[in-house]
């Protein structure tokens, strides 16, 4: 498995509720997709929220997003590196 940032942009700051919703759409389509949900950070104004997921490839996350009707702003296939 490859790890997938995205990044999420907003007009309006994201609410929680609107966050429960969208997780509430996207949830089965990554499970349909196999990809599994890592974390997210979430901008101190919310305007912006990247997420990291583990999936075959970059482009599964971008379809199970396009399932959900989740709209991104970039994917990225990224390697993690620990500090020394």
């Amino acid at each position: 498995m490859k790890t997938i940032l995205t990044l999420q942009q907003y007009k309006t700051p994201l609410t929680v509720e609107a966050r429960d919703v969208a997780a509430g759409r996207l949830n089965p389509c990554l499970e349909e997709y196999g990809i599994t949900w890592k974390r997210s950070f979430l901008s101190q104004d919310c305007l912006q929220m990247w997420c990291q997921f583990e999936a075959t490839d970059a482009e599964a996350v971008r379809q199970a997003c396009r399932s959900a009707d989740i709209p991104l702003a970039g994917v990225w296939q990224v390697q993690l590196r620990e500090s020394a």
